[in-house]
């Protein structure tokens, strides 16, 4: 998580617009918090009394509720996505820019694929964090709260039956989240593997053409595609259980409303227009929580994307230019090494180059002759300094 902090500084820039989407969520929730209300005064003291005018003009009260909400959210969803669109580009160009410095070892550590998946999905999913924050985030617990101050104050007794539903759902939350998490982790490695197998293909088609090793591709893209498919259904499967359970809850929490609201009723301690209240509110309790749920779950994805992209931001070049460094302003063109020992690894193991000394001067002709992988890329990378000698 703290990672997903560090990332969520980006946001700051927009916070004028982050402030007034959160503003706009809590009048959206008063607006939506208030049909319930005039349901039951329609059904207590419209129906029930047979008066044609409480129910005419607080039908126009919902209608206008339902207008206002409406219109509420629109302006929310508009600075919510304007702030997680400017929050998603301006990261996306502070990761593009860190990768213009890094060196040919950074590369090493990170390959294309690996910097396309962080470029792309792994920042869609921590901008879909973003923008669902300034809309449920803020939404989900003042609905929550406000729901349950109402049914409280309306009639404690039910409201216990719907409290009582809670530890349940929240057990369930937390169990979701503890295995969910770690296969969002999984489906961004599976797809680095992806990308990483399809950036090689396409880049080098015509080598693959040129010796006939296109079997040889299909079958490494179907590996990589295969295990990428096997974690996502198996994450899928955890999510595709899990909310219809906490639907069943919901509708548990339903039937337990209407059959002690109708003992009320019976008892004449209740009437029928709070029980109808009760079943709204007990969804608008419930889908919070669901909501939160399946926030929970993106948390888990964006989270594990945002240690991912930190990881290119936090990435120190292997070769920069020094502070004092001294502009030649002429080029001898003399080369010269000096027992010279390189591993592409920094604990040192198997040199690629074991003790190189030589020299070539200006003007002269020098060949490097050797093996495939006996190093003499190698030492024409150390020669522009595209590597440090270790």
């Amino acid at each position: 998580m703290s990672d997903l902090r560090r990332v969520l500084r980006y946001l700051y820039p927009y916070k004028k617009e982050s402030i007034i989407a959160t503003i706009l969520v809590a009048f959206v929730v008063i607006a939506d918090l208030s049909i319930p209300r005039l349901v039951q005064v329609i059904i207590d003291d419209g129906v029930a009394q047979g008066d044609m005018n409480v129910i005419l003009w607080t039908s126009l009260l919902m209608i206008g509720a339902s207008l206002l909400s409406a219109a509420i959210s629109i302006a929310n969803t508009y600075y919510s996505v304007k702030a997680s669109r400017g929050f998603e580009a301006d990261l996306r160009e502070a990761i593009f820019k860190k990768i213009q410095t890094f060196s040919f070892g950074n590369l090493d550590d990170l390959n294309t694929g690996q910097l396309l998946t962080r470029l792309t999905s792994d920042l869609n999913m921590i901008q879909l964090v973003v923008s669902m924050g300034l809309r449920m985030f803020t939404r989900a617990p003042l609905m929550f709260l406000g729901s349950f101050g109402i049914m409280f104050a309306t009639n404690p007794n039910l409201a216990l039956v719907i409290l009582a539903l809670l530890p349940v759902t929240l057990v369930l939350v937390f169990y979701f989240i503890r295995i969910i998490r770690p296969l969002f982790t999984k489906v961004q490695a599976r797809l680095d593997h992806l990308n990483q197998v399809l950036q090689e293909n396409l880049t080098g088609i015509r080598v693959v053409k040129a010796f006939v090793r296109s079997d040889h591709e299909n079958r490494r893209f179907e590996m990589a595609n295969a295990e990428l498919y096997d974690i996502s259904l198996k994450m899928t499967q955890y999510t595709s259980i899990f909310f219809p359970i906490i639907m069943a809850l919901m509708n548990l929490g339903t039937v337990a409303i209407i059959y002690y609201g109708g003992l009320q009723v019976h008892a004449g301690t209740t009437s029928v227009g709070q029980i109808m209240a009760f079943t709204n509110y007990l969804f608008a309790t419930m889908f919070p929580v669901l909501m939160l749920s399946m926030m929970a779950a993106h948390i888990s994805g964006a989270s594990a994307s945002a240690s991912r992209i930190m990881e290119v931001i936090d990435s120190v070049p292997e070769v920069e230019d020094r502070p004092d460094a001294v502009a030649l302003d002429e080029v001898q063109g003399r080369a010269a090494f000096a027992n010279v020992t390189f591993s592409y690894r920094d604990d040192g193991g198997d040199p690629v180059l074991t003790d190189v000394t030589f020299t070539a001067e200006p003007g002269a002709r020098a060949a490097l002759p050797g093996q495939t992988a006996s190093g003499k890329s190698s030492l024409i990378h150390l020669l522009t300094r595209l590597y440090h000698t270790r």
